[in-house]
């Protein structure tokens, strides 16, 4: 290879991102496969295929566009996923028991997974745009609108899991544009002791007393610690009240995640098969096509949200921990573009992708392996679906636009 393009590939391609991509989607091809290739879903892979192969083309395409017209679409794309995601409540397709799909020419598209990363898009550019300050509260009110705006869209379809992305990547957001930390602190301790207190009485002292010492730490004015504080001992005793309001459902999700043993045939039924999916694989697994928890079925739609079952059954804690590894060395190398890149939009809008795809995995994994709730939140690459897939290897495309142009616009 001559010396001029091996200098313009390292220089201008981070080979790192792109292979960790390539890999985890060829992972995710392989566990559709193993998952679907016996049964009445052996078209999911066919599918599948065809939209990493969509999504490979304008991750290559996106790399080499213009940065500059990336930031100027960055508004219009926002207002488009908001037109789709009120158009899905009207003509959309019930499938889930969510209201959250569009058929176009034969093809389903599902408008939230786009709105993910237009609201990453429009969140950098209101950053960067003009001047702003977010230690400010009105400053802060409007990126917290744009953010909220497509939650209420898909609270209605309705899918909560979703709608917890957009608060994640907000805050991860808000963290790297410099928003007051101890605003930050109030609202995150809100969801932390909520969860806590589902643990019982004493976890939801412990972390209460943590957050209030935190926001006292802080030494703001008596008034605003004042009101922080009573936040904090408000959401400690109003989460009884808040979980006798949740539909049956979300009750039931909650309880099987605290106590999945009390219904191992009912409620709490996938998520103990899938802890012994993951569990049973071992160090090398029992090889493709031979997990047994895989190949007879015993995880209802595993190819969605307990794809991660596939390659730790099949392929072993290796294969597990490969997975994993890969995501460290993607969401690692975004940090790092983020952090070297001349330009605030692509710095904002890269943690903002980090935000989506370590919170979308480490959500997923964490469902398989019982540590957190069965919530519907797919596993980014790997997980079937034609517009996830797409949207991840978009997202990927931007990762590599901003590295190609970390020292200033083209």
């Amino acid at each position: 290879m001559d010396e001029p393009v091996s200098k313009f590939l390292r220089a201008y391609i981070d080979w790192k991102v792109v292979v960790c991509a390539l890999l985890l989607t060829l992972i995710g091809l392989i566990s559709v496969y193993s998952a679907t290739h016996d049964s009445t879903m052996a078209g999911h892979f066919t599918h599948q295929f065809v939209a990493a192969c969509i999504g490979v083309v304008l991750m290559i395409t996106i790399m080499f566009s213009s940065e500059r017209m990336i930031d100027f679409f960055a508004y219009p794309a926002y207002i488009f996923a908001i037109l789709c995601l009120v158009a899905v409540l009207v003509v959309g397709r019930t499938a889930y028991g969510a209201k959250a799909w569009i058929n176009i020419a034969g093809f389903s598209y599902q408008p939230a997974e786009f709105a993910k990363l237009a609201t990453v898009l429009a969140l950098a550019k209101y950053f960067t745009n003009t001047p702003r300050d977010l230690r400010r509260i009105p400053d802060l009110a409007i990126a917290a609108g744009i953010a909220i705006a497509p939650v209420v869209l898909v609270l209605l379809q309705p899918d909560v899991g979703t709608s917890i992305v957009f608060f994640m990547l907000l805050f991860g957001m808000l963290l790297w544009a410099g928003a007051d930390l101890f605003l930050l602190l109030a609202i995150a301790s809100i969801p932390a002791i909520c969860i806590a207190a589902f643990f019982g009485t004493i976890p939801a002292i412990v972390v209460s007393v943590i957050a209030i010492g935190g926001l006292v730490a802080f030494r703001r004015r008596f008034f605003s610690t004042l009101i922080a504080v009573a936040i904090c001992v408000i959401a400690a005793f109003s989460t009884n009240v808040v979980y006798q309001h949740l539909k049956p459902h979300q009750q039931k999700r909650i309880d099987v995640f605290l106590h999945p043993s009390n219904d191992p045939l009912g409620a709490g039924y996938n998520e103990l098969q899938a802890q012994l999916a993951v569990g049973s694989g071992g160090l090398v697994g029992k090889g493709f096509l031979q997990g047994t928890q895989t190949q007879l079925r015993y995880i209802p739609k595993q190819w969605t949200d307990f794809i991660y079952c596939v390659p730790t059954e099949e392929f072993g804690f290796i294969g597990g921990a490969l997975v994993v590894i890969l995501f460290a060395v993607l969401l690692w190398r975004g940090v790092w573009i983020a952090s070297q890149t001349r330009q605030q939009f692509a710095s904002a809008a890269a943690i903002g992708i980090v935000t989506m795809i370590m919170f979308h995995a480490a959500v997923n994994m964490g469902m398989d392996m019982g540590l957190f709730p069965v919530m519907g939140i797919p596993l980014p690459f790997l997980s079937y679906g034609g517009t996830f897939l797409i949207v991840d290897l978009i997202s990927v495309g931007l990762l590599l636009n901003f590295y190609r142009n970390r020292f200033g616009w083209r």
